[in-house]
């Protein structure tokens, strides 16, 4: 397997108690937005976290722009890293963004390693396009049936043109300058992006682990609706769903006081789990700052 980037934010503020591992979004990176995991340092939460196949550094050429492997690497990846980041006893959750959601939650219902996850947040998962920025049904047809003898074949989504990743121009004005995201990403990618969150969706009663599901009510991007959806029907009774009025895509990058008031329930939710007496659930339960981080290359 490929090598990926890994950098982790293990600076906090007093004793650590939890660690979480962190699934970017689609055109992402993890360096991307580091305030977020130095806040989370800051309430004394370790980030473990990756650049996925074909993105941010763990690209090794543009001709592998958003060439992920699909799930068949990227749920495999998830495995390597839970395994990595769960050899202390501080509880694990694993969160994801958007595409990075979608596969957190596809891992709490069939990942090998989901009994060492002490809960799940998910974050505006990818488990269906909002109608706005949904492919045509043609096009989807014709791009999912080249998917299958050409992988690798490189489209461009135009996602990040819909300028509606959050209301906060300074972020918005990041991520269009930043020379790692890019709106590229290869048919089989797109391909189980999306057919991988439609399983996802009908197989809620599937998931059994503590669960955060927080999604914006302006997303354009992903479908708020389809998030409250899986929330009803998830097979878990410790769910939480927070809704989040007026925000868009990247809630961990929208405009102040959100963001905050966001990041600190995201922390409260973690920090009452991770306190409570055995948080670890049992296998039958589950069915830094840039100078102080590690950069590393994983052989996931």
């Amino acid at each position: 397997m490929a090598d990926l980037y890994v950098k982790d934010w293990k600076n906090t503020k007093g004793a650590a108690v939890a660690r979480l591992l962190f699934v970017h979004g689609f055109g992402e990176h993890v360096d991307l937005y580091p305030e977020f995991f130095e806040f989370l340092n800051e309430r004394n939460i370790e980030v473990f976290s990756f650049d996925q196949r074909g993105f941010g550094y763990s690209k090794q050429s543009p001709k592998q722009q958003g060439c992920s492997g699909g799930w068949k690497q990227q749920l495999p990846d998830i495995d390597y890293h839970v395994q990595r980041a769960s050899d202390t006893n501080l509880p694990l959750f694993l969160m994801g963004h958007s595409m990075g959601g979608g596969l957190s939650l596809q891992y709490g219902i069939s990942g090998a390693h989901r009994n060492k996850l002490t809960g799940v947040v998910a974050a505006a998962p990818m488990l269906q396009s909002h109608p706005d920025t949904k492919p045509n049904y043609f096009v989807y047809k014709a791009l999912s049936a080249v998917s299958k003898v050409m992988p690798n074949f490189q489209f461009n989504t135009k996602i990040m043109e819909t300028k509606k990743g959050t209301r906060s121009k300074e972020m918005m004005d990041r991520l269009f300058q930043d020379p790692l995201t890019s709106s590229v990403g290869s048919l089989e990618t797109l391909r189980d992006l999306i057919n991988g969150a439609q399983k996802t969706l009908d197989e809620a009663n599937q998931f059994h682990l503590p669960l955060l599901i927080a999604h914006g009510t302006d997303d354009n991007i992903n479908f708020y609706d389809a998030s409250k959806e899986f929330y009803e029907h998830v097979g878990t009774t410790d769910k939480t769903f927070l809704s989040l009025p007026d925000c868009q895509h990247a809630l961990h990058l929208e405009q102040e006081p959100d963001r905050t008031d966001y990041l600190n329930q995201v922390c409260d939710w973690i920090h009452k789990r991770a306190t409570a007496e055995n948080p670890v659930p049992t296998a039958t339960t589950s069915a830094p700052n840039a100078t102080t981080a590690s950069d590393v290359k994983s052989t996931a």
